[in-house]
């Protein structure tokens, strides 16, 4: 029975030992290309102190209810983020900041999962309280925020860093005016950019501020008292060293480089020394209660971790799988002026060489647009291709005109009537004016050889149902074509000039495949 026992905690801990692996050679490459992220190094470290610190702590999870809610919860955040980190992967690639925001959140059900059957030993290894969870969940704080959250806070923080220094720049009697995030000085102007919103040491204090809300706190709300604290002595501290800058800045001080960054250390060791200090102090004056348990053995502990790990496993392996590129998917880039660039009388050619800008937002460095003109018409095209794994189905949507054209000022207007029958498959088609001019677009996505409707988001979910529904791979090489004219092109398209184009493009094997 004792062997039993041993070995039902040893295997417990190497697949939180595997996962935890797992995740740091997944994390990696972010952490170190991330200086917002330096803290999460020591997250493997902190996350097994936790573990043995917990167990000078009662368990939360001491009742039958306790435990069956936490189980509930745990399996469905488990699957359910799993599930999405997998979409996410496919949909939008395995380092972008969503997918690793997916898969630490399943890593932390993951572990929940393993420190609640770990609770539930005879001699338990963990417990499943305060100091456990903190173990657990440091990892939200060890992967990059979501877009839309980051993006959301490093505005908001930057605003408010300077309205808060421009009032008290006033307060003290300074002469100053703000322009944005911009404040300017009767003789020097100084900006907040948005790597001084603070956002670096608001998650560096927040992780800390768990760790210690871990290691020398008890109780519920005083843990979490402490980590919005600390989040919030960050936060005040970024307006001071933000204030001191602005101060030095305008006594003609230079700030760049060494004051920059020693405000920068001063700080967060300030902060650091003040959050282990009330972490203590709270500690000291606390008394350990003991909870109590109720006398029940806890039977068939090992069923949630080992189902969620191999639920997991299942969904890396088919993440592998799906994001293969098989060999008859595999394509050269096609040579664009052979293509698209056609000597036709009556007609002028001027190829864009000014495309080649906007190789850094696409991904791609395979582009092409040319413009062709005659008095009264113009009509251009345009084409881009990604090798495979060079970019997702979800990154390449995100640049097609439904998106873009209305951002830059195009107001969507109702298409011609539609034609029987499209050269090169059934393209999008758009109708936009701006400022009294027109442009007639459509437009062809083909990933793995498929014609692409458009989607319906960029969201993982929202991506997911296009790249099951195809029987290629998610990094299957994909190209785009999009053809404008201020002109209708139901007229257009059977001038020489568009005939021609497109019998290049089919001859080239770049029009749509017939789906088995």
């Amino acid at each position: 029975m004792r062997k039993s026992l041993i070995s039902a905690e040893h295997g417990l801990c190497a697949i939180a030992l595997t996962v935890v692996a797992v995740a740091c050679l997944w994390f990696w490459p972010t952490w170190l290309a991330t200086p917002e992220l330096s803290h999460a190094f020591a997250a493997p470290i902190f996350c097994a102190w936790l573990w043995h610190a917990s167990r000078q702590e009662p368990s939360w999870a001491n009742t039958s209810l306790r435990r069956n809610l936490v189980q509930l919860l745990l399996g469905f955040a488990g699957v359910s983020m799993s599930t999405l980190a997998t979409f996410s992967v496919l949909a939008q690639g395995l380092m972008q900041a969503q997918s690793l925001s997916l898969g630490a959140y399943a890593l932390v059900a993951l572990l929940g999962s393993i420190l609640l059957a770990l609770d539930a030993g005879a001699k338990p290894v963990a417990h499943f309280n305060g100091a456990g969870l903190a173990g657990c969940l440091i990892w939200v704080l060890a992967v990059p925020l979501p877009p839309g959250p980051l993006v959301t806070l490093t505005q908001t923080l930057r605003d408010h860093t300077t309205a808060v220094v421009l009032s008290a720049l006033h307060w003290l009697g300074y002469s100053a005016v703000r322009h944005g995030n911009i404040i300017e000085f009767p003789h020097c102007v100084v900006g907040v950019e948005d790597a001084c919103s603070g956002l670096r040491s608001l998650l560096a204090c927040t992780f800390v501020g768990l760790v210690l809300a871990g290691l020398l706190v008890r109780g519920f709300w005083w843990r979490v008292l402490l980590v919005v604290g600390s989040a919030a002595l960050a936060v005040a501290g970024n307006y001071l060293r933000s204030l001191v800058l602005c101060l030095l800045l305008n006594a003609g001080v230079d700030i760049a480089g060494f004051w920059h960054d020693a405000t920068a250390y001063t700080l967060l060791a300030i902060t650091a020394v003040t959050m282990y200090a009330g972490a203590a102090f709270i500690g000291r004056h606390q008394r350990l209660r003991e909870a109590p348990v109720e006398p029940s053995v806890v039977r068939h502990r090992l069923w949630l971790p080992v189902s969620l790990a191999l639920f997991m496993g299942l969904a890396t392996v088919f993440a592998v799988w799906k994001t293969r590129v098989g060999a008859d998917e595999v394509r050269v880039a096609p040579h664009f002026a052979q293509l698209l660039h056609v000597a036709v009388p009556g007609w002028t050619a001027e190829e864009d060489k000014g495309i080649a800008d906007f190789s850094a937002t696409l991904g791609t460095e395979h582009l092409y647009a040319i413009s062709y003109r005659r008095p009264g018409t113009e009509v251009s095209i345009y084409m881009a291709f990604w090798g495979p794994g060079q970019s997702t189905l979800g990154l390449v949507s995100f640049h097609q005109p439904a998106y873009c054209m209305p951002g830059t000022g195009w107001i969507a207007q109702p298409t011609p009537a539609p034609l029987p029958r499209y050269p090169l498959g059934t393209p999008q088609r758009f109708t936009y004016t701006q400022a009294g001019e027109v442009q007639q677009v459509w437009y062809w996505h083909f990933y793995g050889g498929r014609l692409m409707d458009q989607l319906p988001g960029f969201l993982p979910w929202q991506v997911a149902p296009s790249l099951l529904r195809e029987p290629v791979s998610a990094r299957a090489p994909q190209w785009v074509i999009r053809l404008a004219s201020n002109r209708p092109l139901e007229e257009l398209q059977s001038e020489p000039l568009l005939q021609e184009i497109f019998r290049r493009i089919e001859s080239a094997g770049f029009a749509e495949r017939v789906r088995p």
